[in-house]
């Protein structure tokens, strides 16, 4: 977060430097150029369909300096940057069409550069099947079936359909469900309807198999945990509430992140080193510190709203998917969260795990077959204490809840974004 203040005073150098050094995007068109000035121009078309294209990112870089100068086009496709004479890589893009790039020498004067951008077109794919238990071929309802970044559940009868249509292609897939072996296989979507049953062998804890030893003759190899848990932000659309206290000095973070889609996602934050907002969208990033005015990033330069919670709930996740001789995961009752019917687990280290290692965790799991198949398994709230750091000894208490999934979000734009 004090990255993000420093970025600050950083960004707003540079839209002052930007009023002398970069060009001013559609209003160069028709700007009048000074005798040691270059401009390149030009229109941007639809190769299909013939037409202009509007609202194009175009992006002249500098050989020399790395001195960057944008522009959108307009309306009737045209764009125009005035710069100095040199060598520059030109990019054009827009989503939904192949992206133009270019090396150009502009020399002094006018600098005509107009060329046709093709619509990027998907052969989508249907996908459905049903999962089943490979030894005595009953159905298994409630199994995760993850294509690629999609995920489903199958229902009561086992069956699954991706109701989102998938590009046509080579996907991993992996299906899990609680008493069972995962299975990881790849496969390659065709245009059309695809169909896959999927079948799962018995989790078995005293099978052998085949181990991996570190140095110390050590067994590493990882099994699967027959108590499995998902998160729930895959479905890209949930409301998260994050409450951490940093000891031993119990200082309070608390955040809420809502999101809307897979680009669209907002942060509220009250964290004392930062007091404040971003919001990313599919064409850009905003922070809002304070009561200052919103700023406009690069995705690179600030952080994601996702990162307030992600690794603390993918580290508790990975012991529901893996067994670990240092950690016990036990049932400890069943409790309502947020609406959602939850089974409440208590996972923590053993006595015997490294100092370092330890933690302990309250977690509320999804575990009712009778309710929404794509929520089934979901880890709903996880509170506890982290690991302690050996080098400081900080460690938080955090306490993370989900709710909203899958409702609709949507994400408060405000209307004072920089243009």
């Amino acid at each position: 977060m004090n990255m993000i203040r420093k970025m600050i005073t950083y960004i707003l150098f540079g839209m002052l430097l930007s009023t002398f050094f970069v060009g001013c995007g559609n209003s160069d068109i028709s700007r009048t150029l000074k005798d040691n000035e270059a401009k390149i121009i030009g229109i941007i078309t639809d190769v299909e369909k013939q037409i202009p294209i509007h609202k194009v990112k175009v992006v002249l870089k500098s050989s020399n300096t790395n001195k960057e100068y944008k522009t959108t086009s307009n309306s009737a496709g045209q764009y125009a940057i005035v710069c100095e004479p040199g060598y520059y890589s030109f990019v054009a893009e827009k989503e939904g069409y192949s992206k133009y790039t270019k090396n150009v020498v502009l020399g002094k004067g006018e600098n005509e550069e107009s060329f046709y951008l093709g619509a990027i077109v998907e052969s989508l794919c249907e996908m459905d099947g049903r999962v089943v238990d490979h030894l005595t071929k009953e159905v298994i309802p409630g199994a995760s079936i993850q294509v690629g970044r999609n995920l489903v559940h199958s229902d009561a009868e086992g069956n699954y359909k991706f109701e989102k249509k998938l590009p046509e292609g080579s996907y991993d897939c992996f299906v899990s469900a609680p008493g069972y072996e995962l299975l990881k296989k790849t496969m390659r979507l065709t245009k059309g309807k695809n169909r896959a049953q999927f079948e799962l062998v018995p989790f078995n804890p005293s099978a052998t198999d085949t181990s991996q030893n570190n140095q110390n003759g050590e067994d590493t190899t990882l099994r699967r945990n027959p108590i499995t848990a998902i998160d729930p932000s895959y479905l890209n659309d949930y409301i998260v509430t994050v409450k951490k206290v940093l000891q031993p000095s119990n200082i309070p973070l608390e955040y809420e992140v809502i999101v809307e889609d897979r680009y669209t996602s907002y942060l509220e934050s009250t964290e004392p080193d930062f007091r404040g907002l971003i919001l990313m969208t599919k064409d850009a990033c905003y922070e809002k510190v304070n009561d200052q005015e919103w700023i406009e990033f690069q995705q690179s330069e600030i952080m994601q709203p996702q990162e307030v919670f992600k690794e603390d709930v993918e580290s508790l996740l990975f012991y529901f998917g893996f067994a670990d001789p240092n950690v016990i995961i036990e049932e400890i009752g069943e409790e309502v969260i947020e609406t959602y019917p939850c089974k409440k687990y208590h996972i923590y280290t053993a006595d015997s795990a490294p100092e370092e290692q330890k933690f302990d965790f309250t977690a509320w799991v999804i575990k009712d077959i009778n309710f929404s198949s794509q929520l089934l398994n979901c880890l709903i709230r996880m509170k506890g204490t982290v690991p302690k750091n050996p080098d400081d000894g900080v460690w938080y208490d955090i306490d993370i809840t989900f709710s909203n999934i899958g409702n609709g979000n949507k994400v408060p734009i405000p209307e004072n974004l920089p243009k």
